[in-house]
């Protein structure tokens, strides 16, 4: 498993302001071995097929 923590930009808010951080989380099951190529190789496309769903 891996999890990261996103954060947003480092900003001031004004009195009575608002700021929103959306996260979008996906679980994919995929065996990626144990070498870095490896998992380079099996991670990136599953990365890849979410751009097209956060947009």
């Amino acid at each position: 498993m891996l999890e990261l923590e996103t954060l947003g930009p480092l900003s001031k808010i004004p009195a009575g302001g608002s700021v929103e951080h959306v996260e979008h989380w996906f679980l994919f099951k995929a065996d990626v071995g144990e070498q870095e190529a490896d998992i380079d190789a099996k991670l990136i496309p599953l990365v890849q097929q979410t751009e097209n769903l956060v947009k």
